[in-house]
C-alpha cells in the first residue's frame, strides 16, 4: 500500500530504521527543484516526495492560510482507484479527533483529483517507543529522525524496555486506543493499523493516518468487503480480515495488538512470508510477551494477549481498553464507563408526531398549494435536530429540491434571514446544466443579483444581458428583486417539489421579514413548502410579527404551527440511555437521574451525559447523579480544555457567528497548530464547521455554549478579543463593515465603530435593506461625534433610508435636523422634504408646520381661511384662464435657481395637502401652473398640464373641450420630448381623465400603462406609481371586476402598508374598509384628521 504518510517518514529517517517488509522511497533529496514550483488551486508545491503505485505525494503551501500541507493527487485515474482516493478522504472528512490526522480539502476540476491534508512531522510509533532517546528534548525535527536513527528494524530478538520507553509506549498506545475508538464512534474502521501508519510528533502527539482501506460499518457494527482479494497489511491483519470474513471494531483492535506486542517486545507476533503468517493466525495464537521477556509488567501482557485473540468475540472492546489503559490498578473499584454510543446522531426518540406532521405539510405542497409550516420551541428542545432529520430523509428519497439555510444572530449582511439559503440556492443552481438553469433564471436576474451578490457566481447570471435597471427608483428596484426570487422559486417548484427551510429565524431583520412575506402572499405565491424554526422565547421578534401576523387568514397559503415541546420523562430516559449505550441496572438509574435533571430537554440530556462520561461528579456516579444546572455543565467542560484551546473557543464565542478558521486562530493569538487545537473543540462538541468549502468557517456547537462561554467571560478578556478580533479581521480585507463595526465597539474604539457602522449602512441602502440601513445610521452617529457638514451628511442618508423604508415622520424629523447648519438652498429643499413626509404620511399637524415655513422662506403662505383659499384659487384660476398656456422653451439649467424652487415648493405642496384640504392643493398647483409657464421647463410644464387635465375632466361634460386641450398639449410636448417621464405622465393623465369621464376600460388600460413606464424606465416617482395604481384600481371598480380585485388586494394592502408604515392608516386616503367584500363599506375618516377637515 502507497501511503503519503510513510512516504513523508521516508524523507526524514534513514533506510536503517525501514523494515523489509515495509519497502518505501527513500527521498534524501527534492525532486523537484525550487525554480520548479508551481502553484494548484491556491497550493504552491514545493517538492514532491514520493509517488507509487496509485498516487504522487507533495510538500506544498497553502497561500491561504500560510502553512505547509500535504497533498496527495491521483497518478493514475481508473474508477476503482478514484473510488478508494476518494474513500481516503472521506473517511476522516467529518471526524475530529487531536490523535487522527486532519484531512482539510478535496478538489477537483473533472479530471484531476488531489487532498490536502495536516503535514505531521513525526516518526513511527515503533521508533518513538523503542528509541533510546528522549524525543520531547528534540528542539527539531531533524533533531528527532537522528534520535531515532539506530532504531532496530524487527531484529528478531526480543529486547526489554527501559522505564522511559515503557513510560512512552503507556502514553502513546493511550492516544492511540482514543484515536481508533474515536474512529470507531463515527461507525468507520480503519483496517491497515501499523507503525508506519501511527506518527508521533517532536511533542508527543500521536497521529492515526493512512485512511485508505477505511470503511463504514453497518448498524450491526460490521462490514463484509466486496473486494475479491484481501486488503492491509499481513502482519497486522486479523484473522477474519485475512480470510475475507466481515470485519468489526475487534478487527483494528487486533491490529492494535500487533503493534503493541512488536513495540513490547521488539518483535512481531507471527514471523515469516506473508502467506505463512495469514495460515498460522487462523490456527495459532503467539505467544504471551511475558513469555519472551518475563520483566514486562502484567497488566500490558494480559492487554495483548487479549487483543490477539483469534475469535473477535473475544477480544476486548473500546471503552473497556480505555479503562484499562487509564485506571490500571484497584479495577474492582472503577466507576462505570460511560461513552457516547457509535453513531450518536442516530438517537432520536419522541418526535414521531412532528415528522409525521411535517410529512403532511409535504404532501400538501405536491397539491400544488403554498405551505408554511413554523416549528418552535425553547432553546434546546431539538428544533433544529427534528428539522434536519427530516430534511435529510427528503435528500435520502430524492423527493425535493431542498434549500436549507440559518438565519445568525449577529450576521452582519442584510436580508441576514435568507442569505445562507440564497448561498444554498446557488450551489444548488451551480451543478445544474447551464441550459437548465437558463430556463429557470427571471427575466429581472441582475437585481436580484445586487440584493445577493452570490448569485453572480452562476455562469448563466454572470453572463445574462445587462438591462439599465440603474436608473430605477431604489423601491422599483428592490421591488423586482422580491419579484425575481419569486419567480425563481415558482420555476424551482414546476420543476420539482421545493423545501425552503430556515433556522434560527428569530434573528432575522426586517427587511427579510418583508422579502420572505412578499414569497407567499397572493396572487400565485410559489409553490413550494417554507420550514421556518424560531425560539418560542423570541416570538416578539419583528421579523415574526410581520411574517405571522395575527389574525391572518389567507387562503391561498396553508400556514401551520407546530410546536416542540420537551421530552417526556420516559422519552428522555430512552435517549439518555442511547446515549450511555448500556442497559445494565447503573446504567438504568443514570438514565431516570438524567431524565428529571434535565426537565425532558434533550439537550440538556446530551450535555448531562457528556458530564459523566469525563468524570466530572465521580463521587455521584454509583448512584443517581443530583440535578446539575447546565451553565455549569457547560463551563466546567471548557475550563477542562487546554489553554490554547480554551481562547480559540472563548474568540469564537465572542464572534457570535460563522468565523474563518485563520481568523480564529489569529484572533486567539494562537502559538501552536490552530487545526490541531480545532479538531479538539470539534471532538468535544464546542465548535462544528458550518461552510465544508472554501471559506471553512467555524461557530460554536449550539448557542447555549456560546451564551455560557460569553457570560463566563470578565470585562477585560471580553474587550480584548474584540479588539484581536477587530484587528485581524480589519488585516484580513474580506470581513463586512458591520461585523468590524460590532467588534471594534466591544474592544471600546467608538470612532472606529462609528465609521464602520455608516460604512454597513452604505452597503445596506444600496441592496435596498433600508429599515437595516437606517438602524446603522443612527448607530453611528449615536457612537461618535461628528463635524457639522460630516453629521448633516449623515442625517441626510438617514433621512432618505427612512423615506425609502415608509417612515415618513421619522424621515421629516432627521431632514429638519439635517438642515440646521445647513446654507439656505440646501435648508430650504431639506424642509420642503419634511413638510412632503409629514403631509403623506398622516403626520398633519407637524406637516402644515413644517410647509408654513418653508412657504415662508419663498414669500408664500397658506391662505389663512377656506374663504381666502377659495378666492386665492379664483384668482389664480382667472389669471391661468386669461395668461393661457403659452410658453417660451428653457432649458432648467437657464432658469434661475429660485425660480425652480418656487416652482417645486407649490408642486410638493398640492401633493401633500390633496387628501387633507383639496381648495388649498388645487390653488397651489395652479400657481405652480403658472410658475410653471413662466420658467419654460419642458418637464415641469409636462407635469402641470398633466394635472390641470385631471382637475378639468372632474368638471364633468361642460369642461370636455378644455381637458381635450390640455391633453392634446400634453401629448404633444410629451412627444417633442421623447423622454420616458414625460411619456408616464402623459398616459396617466389620459388614464386618469378617461376613468373621470366614464370610460372605465380606457382608463384601466392607459393607467397600467402609465404604471409600467414609470416601474421600468424613471426613477424618484413615488407620488405618480401611486396615482396611477389607484385610477387602474377605481376602473376595476366601476368595470365589475370584483374577483381580480379580490385576488390582487391583499398585496397590494400588504404593499401599501409595508412601505409607509403604521402611520399610513390614519391617512383617509386609506379607507379601513373593503368594499367589495361581503356587499359591505365600513370606510370612516381616523379622529385624527377632523381638525384639519373643520379646518
Amino acid at each position: 500500500q502507497f501511503d503519503v504518510h510513510q512516504v513523508l517518514e521516508a524523507s526524514r529517517l534513514p533506510a536503517a530504521a525501514k523494515t523489509p517488509s515495509e519497502e518505501v522511497p527513500t527521498l534524501n533529496s527534492p525532486k523537484t527543484a525550487p525554480e520548479d514550483r508551481w502553484t494548484a488551486a491556491g497550493y504552491e508545491i514545493l517538492r514532491e516526495v514520493g509517488r507509487g503505485g496509485m498516487g504522487i505525494v507533495y510538500q506544498a503551501f497553502d497561500q491561504k492560510r500560510a502553512e505547509r500541507v500535504a497533498l496527495k493527487t491521483l497518478q493514475r485515474m481508473s474508477p476503482a482507484a478514484l473510488y478508494r482516493f476518494k474513500q481516503e478522504f472521506r473517511a476522516l472528512a467529518d471526524v475530529a479527533h487531536p490523535n487522527l490526522v486532519n484531512l482539510y480539502e478535496l478538489i477537483s476540476d473533472g479530471q484531476t483529483w488531489f487532498f490536502t491534508m495536516e503535514f505531521v512531522e513525526g516518526v513511527n510509533f515503533l521508533a518513538y517507543v523503542r528509541s533510546g532517546a528522549n524525543l520531547l528534548d528534540s528542539e527539531t525535527i531533524h533533531d528527532l529522525a537522528q534520535a531515532v536513527r539506530a532504531a532496530p528494524a524487527d531484529p528478531g530478538v526480543p529486547a526489554d524496555l527501559a522505564p522511559t520507553q515503557l513510560g512512552r509506549l503507556r502514553d502513546g498506545l493511550a492516544q492511540l486506543a482514543e484515536a481508533v475508538s474515536a474512529l470507531h464512534d463515527a461507525g468507520k474502521l480503519h483496517r491497515d493499523i501499523k507503525p508506519s501508519n501511527v506518527l508521533v510528533t517532536k511533542e508527543g502527539r500521536v497521529v492515526l493516518l493512512d485512511f485508505g482501506l477505511a470503511t463504514e460499518l453497518d448498524q450491526s457494527g460490521l462490514h463484509q468487503s466486496a473486494e475479491q482479494r484481501v486488503m492491509g497489511t499481513a502482519a497486522y491483519m486479523a484473522p477474519e480480515q485475512a480470510a475475507g470474513l466481515s470485519v468489526s471494531a475487534a478487527s483494528d483492535w487486533y491490529s492494535v495488538g500487533v503493534v503493541l506486542y512488536e513495540a513490547l517486545t521488539g518483535r512481531r507476533p507471527f514471523r515469516g512470508k506473508s502467506l505463512q503468517v495469514l495460515m498460522d493466525k487462523q490456527r495459532f495464537e503467539p505467544p504471551a510477551p511475558r513469555e519472551l521477556l518475563p520483566g514486562i509488567p502484567e497488566d500490558l501482557d494480559c492487554l495483548c494477549r487479549e487483543l490477539l485473540r483469534r475469535r473477535p468475540e473475544e477480544r476486548p472492546r473500546g471503552p473497556e481498553i480505555l479503562r484499562r489503559l487509564q485506571r490500571t490498578t484497584a479495577l474492582a473499584n472503577a466507576p462505570l464507563c460511560l461513552r457516547m454510543p457509535p453513531a450518536q446522531a442516530s438517537a432520536f426518540v419522541g418526535r414521531e408526531r412532528h415528522l409525521t406532521a411535517l410529512t403532511e405539510a409535504f404532501l400538501a405542497s405536491k397539491q400544488r398549494r403554498t405551505v408554511a409550516v413554523y416549528v418552535h420551541g425553547r432553546s434546546g428542545l431539538g428544533k433544529s435536530a427534528l428539522v434536519q432529520r427530516f430534511l435529510d430523509g427528503l435528500v435520502e428519497r430524492d423527493e425535493a429540491v431542498v434549500l436549507a439555510g440559518r438565519c445568525y444572530e449577529r450576521e452582519s449582511v442584510p436580508y441576514k434571514a435568507l442569505d445562507s439559503l440564497i448561498d444554498a440556492l446557488t450551489r444548488y443552481l451551480t451543478r445544474l446544466p447551464r441550459l437548465e438553469v437558463e430556463t429557470l433564471l427571471p427575466r429581472d436576474v441582475l437585481p436580484l443579483a445586487r440584493v445577493f451578490p452570490v448569485l453572480r457566481e452562476i455562469e448563466a447570471v454572470a453572463a445574462a444581458r445587462r438591462r439599465a435597471f440603474e436608473s430605477f427608483d431604489a423601491r422599483e428596484l428592490r421591488r423586482r428583486a422580491f419579484a425575481a426570487l419569486r419567480e425563481l422559486l415558482a420555476r424551482l417548484g414546476d420543476r420539482k417539489p421545493l423545501v425552503l427551510a430556515i433556522d434560527d429565524l428569530q434573528w432575522g431583520d426586517v427587511d427579510s421579514a418583508m422579502l420572505l412575506a412578499n414569497l407567499l402572499e397572493p396572487p400565485d405565491p410559489p409553490v413550494l413548502l417554507l420550514v421556518g424554526c424560531y425560539r418560542s422565547e423570541e416570538e416578539a421578534s419583528p421579523v415574526l410579527q410581520i411574517l405571522k401576523p395575527r389574525g391572518r387568514t389567507d387562503a391561498t397559503v396553508d400556514q401551520r404551527e407546530l410546536a416542540v415541546d420537551v421530552l417526556t420523562e420516559a422519552e428522555a430516559q430512552d435517549l439518555a440511555r442511547m446515549l450511555l449505550g448500556q442497559d445494565d441496572p447503573p446504567t438504568a438509574a443514570h438514565a431516570a437521574a438524567i431524565a428529571r435533571e434535565s426537565g425532558g430537554n434533550p439537550f440538556f440530556v446530551y450535555e448531562l451525559v457528556r458530564y459523566l462520561q469525563t468524570g466530572a461528579e465521580p463521587a455521584n456516579r454509583s448512584s443517581p447523579a443530583e440535578t446539575v444546572a447546565l451553565d455549569k455543565v457547560l463551563w466546567t467542560r471548557v475550563l477542562g480544555l487546554p489553554e490554547q484551546a480554551r481562547r480559540l473557543l472563548e474568540v469564537v464565542a465572542v464572534a457570535g457567528r460563522p468565523l474563518r478558521q485563520t481568523d480564529a486562530c489569529r484572533g486567539a493569538n494562537l502559538t501552536g497548530d490552530g487545526r490541531a487545537l480545532l479538531a479538539v473543540l470539534r471532538a468535544g462538541h464546542m465548535v462544528r464547521r458550518t461552510s465544508p468549502g472554501e471559506s471553512e468557517e467555524i461557530e460554536t456547537y449550539h448557542d447555549r455554549i456560546r451564551e455560557t462561554v460569553v457570560a463566563h467571560l470578565a470585562a477585560g478578556t471580553l474587550k480584548t478579543h474584540h479588539g484581536r478580533l477587530a484587528v485581524t479581521l480589519e488585516t484580513s480585507g474580506k470581513a463586512d463593515p458591520e461585523t468590524l463595526a460590532v467588534h471594534f465597539r466591544g474592544a471600546e474604539d467608538p470612532e472606529k465603530a462609528g465609521h464602520y457602522y455608516a460604512l454597513a449602512a452604505d452597503k445596506a441602502a444600496e441592496a435596498l435593506a433600508f429599515v437595516r440601513a437606517a438602524g446603522l445610521y443612527r448607530l453611528s452617529l449615536d457612537l461618535r461625534p461628528l463635524e457639522e457638514a460630516a453629521a448633516r451628511e449623515m442625517r441626510l442618508k438617514l433621512g432618505d433610508a427612512l423615506a425609502n423604508a415608509g417612515h415618513g415622520p421619522e424621515a421629516a424629523r432627521e431632514y429638519q435636523a439635517a438642515s440646521l447648519g445647513a446654507d439656505a438652498d440646501e435648508r430650504l429643499d431639506l424642509q420642503r422634504r419634511a413638510a412632503y413626509q409629514y403631509l403623506i404620511s398622516g403626520h398633519f399637524d407637524e406637516g402644515h408646520a413644517a410647509l408654513e415655513t418653508v412657504l415662508r422662506a419663498v414669500d408664500m403662505k397658506l391662505p389663512a381661511t377656506p374663504r381666502r383659499a377659495l378666492l386665492s384659487l379664483i384668482a389664480h384660476r382667472a389669471w391661468l384662464r386669461i395668461r393661457g398656456l403659452g410658453f417660451r422653451k428653457r432649458d432648467a439649467a437657464q432658469i434661475p435657481a429660485a425660480e425652480l424652487r418656487r416652482l417645486d415648493i407649490c408642486w410638493s405642496t398640492s401633493i401633500g395637502l390633496a387628501i387633507i384640504d383639496i381648495i388649498r392643493a388645487a390653488d397651489f398647483q395652479t400657481r405652480g401652473m403658472l410658475l410653471a409657464l413662466k420658467a419654460g421647463d419642458p418637464l415641469r410644464i409636462i407635469r402641470a398640464l398633466a394635472i390641470e387635465a385631471i382637475h378639468m375632466a372632474a368638471g364633468g361634460g361642460r369642461t370636455r373641450r378644455r381637458t381635450a386641450t390640455l391633453l392634446g398639449e400634453t401629448e404633444k410636448l410629451a412627444q417633442q420630448l421623447a423622454h420616458p417621464y414625460a411619456e408616464g405622465v402623459a398616459t396617466l393623465a389620459q388614464g386618469a381623465v378617461a376613468w373621470l369621464q366614464g370610460n372605465h376600460r380606457t382608463g384601466w388600460q392607459l393607467s397600467a400603462q402609465a404604471e409600467e413606464i414609470f416601474r421600468n424606465r424613471c426613477t424618484g416617482i413615488a407620488w405618480e406609481l401611486d396615482a396611477a395604481q389607484l385610477y387602474w384600481l377605481l376602473s376595476l371598480v366601476y368595470l365589475g371586476e370584483y374577483a381580480e380585485l379580490s385576488r390582487l388586494a391583499p398585496g397590494m394592502l400588504k404593499e401599501a402598508t409595508s412601505s409607509w408604515g403604521p402611520t399610513t392608516r390614519t391617512a383617509p386616503a386609506k379607507p379601513r374598509a373593503r368594499p367589495w367584500q361581503n356587499g359591505r363599506s365600513t370606510a370612516s375618516i381616523p379622529s385624527t384628521c377632523w381638525p384639519w377637515f373643520r379646518k
